[in-house]
């Protein structure tokens, strides 16, 4: 029966692919790999010399001005689950039968005979991310995980020929509806797929050695008889290392989250499995400059990031509303060098009239509650704050300065600061915060370093330290001794005057080997971190988008 195996990736996935195609072609010989490349717009990536046939966007059928949308409206990831099944469709029509779609990182371990055998009689295979009830253990993943991201995973999918009314069904929905919006139930191609098997023939694979991952481990076991890899003693069909990374070698999936429920640390024949695949990873490529997402970026070098995307989105789709009066379709990011694209991003939109905010500036104070919380009147009181704070985020390198605010032509001058140092923090609080802020005001006061000091009194603990402050403004460097998790409430506080002109550091302390991402947002806000301890850097560094340098407490005679 004529097959074909299939997987999508950007140029940053080779080395996963690579591996992917090896392990499938030692199990199934004679057949190849169909690896669908998102950006390879220079066709930079050598075919012949890949285990795999190579396909691009522009081969399996979409037409250039659908693809050219559905590539603006939509990120990496959404794009590569949301191109499925036109590939799926094309490759069908090619001559196969049945046409199997893996995720480039998984492995396969055993013959997948038996998925064809069931695309061939149902026409769609799928497989439940579980098949046993989850523990309400208060460990990830949770059941509200596995509603929020759909019930099956799409990291696997069969299809036969018989499966055409479906990837019709598929494609009308994921040509603009393929995002990642769990509050509004999307995500991506998975949640759509929850209402194919009231719908059409399906096949739905219970057997626990087919996509084994993370999210299906509880109260199963890996173990090995010599290298073959077992689940429960039975031979694991294929292996799904999603969120796994060599370069993290102690976690088996970063979507796990803060509370993991599967730890390598109790599960060595896990962690061999992930050594193992994590050295195949190395072999293939892994470890060395990960290419750019092609479409990261405009031609005319502006990032593209997704306050951009989602602008473009909701204007394409009131655009292609049928309702008699729709507007003009909005100008595509990735053509003209995306001129024209910028220049809609900085007019002020018709339907803010008497605005001062461009349509970028305006959608980007929407999407954060601390511009909100701190500006609430962007086009009228609070305008000229905006455009000093948009200001300060281009000298800070965190605003293309294509996208700032221009000053109003009667701006008065403000003077520049004077060199010192402005110590910020809970000054008065009897906390171990609060000392790391007086000690580092001894400190430069000793070095003779001209201070002044900013008293943050709204901490819970007890404000009775005795400290004098010294409200200067005029002093060219913060340093806020104020930990991640608060600062964007102390900034909201203090408004953005407090850091325009002025070098911003945060000084920081933190205890656990892995720093949250859920504070990443607070290197928005400072030019670098001083950790209070090599440890605490080494956290801290592993997601910081700002200089960290330990910086030992001082010891003031």
């Amino acid at each position: 029966m004529p097959r074909r195996a299939c997987t999508i990736i950007a140029r940053n996935y080779l080395p996963a692919a690579r591996v992917l195609a090896e392990s499938f072609a030692h199990h199934h010989p004679g057949s190849v790999l169909d690896v669908l490349l998102l950006d390879d717009v220079n066709r930079s990536v050598d075919a012949s010399s890949e285990p795999f046939c190579v396909l691009h966007l522009d081969d399996i059928g979409i037409p250039h001005d659908e693809l050219r949308k559905m590539i603006a409206i939509y990120d990496v990831l959404e794009i590569a689950t949301a191109v499925k099944p036109w590939l799926l469709e094309n490759l069908l029509a090619k001559g196969a039968d049945v046409v199997l779609y893996l995720d480039p990182d998984i492995v396969v371990y055993a013959p997948l005979d038996e998925l064809v055998e069931r695309a061939a009689d149902a026409g769609i295979v799928l497989t439940p991310h579980v098949t046993r009830p989850l523990p309400r253990d208060g460990r990830s993943v949770t059941e509200s995980d596995i509603l929020a991201s759909g019930i099956y995973n799409l990291g696997f999918v069969a299809v036969s020929r018989a499966a055409v009314a479906f990837l019709d069904f598929w494609k009308v929905r994921l040509r603009r509806e393929c995002v990642t919006d769990p509050v509004h139930m999307r995500f991506v191609d998975q949640r759509w797929v929850d209402f194919v098997p009231g719908l059409f023939c399906t096949s739905i694979v219970q057997d626990p050695t087919f996509n084994v991952a993370y999210w299906n481990l509880h109260g199963r076991d890996v173990a090995f008889d010599g290298v073959r890899p077992l689940l429960d003693g039975e031979p694991i069909h294929f292996f799904h290392f999603s969120g796994y990374s060599p370069d993290a070698p102690h976690l088996l999936s970063k979507h796990q989250g803060e509370q993991p429920r599967i730890l390598l640390s109790e599960r060595p024949g896990l962690a061999r499995l992930c050594d193992d695949y994590g050295s195949r990873l190395v072999d293939a490529g892994h470890g060395g400059a990960a290419p750019e997402y092609a479409f990261a970026r405009l031609g005319n070098g502006l990032a593209y990031d997704a306050v951009m995307r989602a602008l473009y989105r909701s204007a394409l789709l009131e655009s292609e509303a049928d309702d008699g009066g729709a507007p003009v379709p909005p100008p595509n990011p990735f053509e003209d060098r995306g001129e024209r694209f910028l220049d809609w991003l900085c007019t002020v939109p018709a339907e803010r009239p008497g605005g001062r905010l461009t349509r970028y500036l305006a959608a980007l104070h929407a999407s954060r509650p601390d511009l909100q919380a701190v500006f609430a009147d962007p086009d009228g009181a609070d305008s000229d704050h905006v455009a000093e704070w948009s200001r300060h985020e281009v000298a800070q390198g965190r605003l293309d300065p294509r996208l700032a605010l221009p000053d109003r032509a009667t701006a008065s001058v403000v003077p520049r600061p004077e060199p010192g140092i402005r110590v910020a923090g809970y000054l008065r609080a009897e906390t171990g915060v609060g000392e790391h802020g007086r000690l580092a005001v001894l400190a430069a006061e000793r070095a003779g370093i001209t201070t002044s000091t900013y008293v943050d009194s709204t901490s819970v603990s007890r404000q009775l330290h005795e400290f004098d402050a010294s409200r200067r403004r005029d002093l060219d460097v913060n340093l806020v001794c104020v930990n991640a998790d608060e600062l964007p409430r102390f900034a909201a506080r203090v408004g953005p005057g407090f850091f325009s002109d002025h070098y911003t550091i945060g000084l920081w302390a933190w205890e656990l080997e892995e720093f949250p991402a859920r504070y990443a947002g607070s290197f928005s806000y400072v030019d670098e971190v001083w950790a209070n301890s090599e440890f605490t850097r080494r956290a801290i560094a592993a997601i910081a988008t700002v200089p960290v340098v330990a910086f030992p407490l001082p010891i003031v005679a």
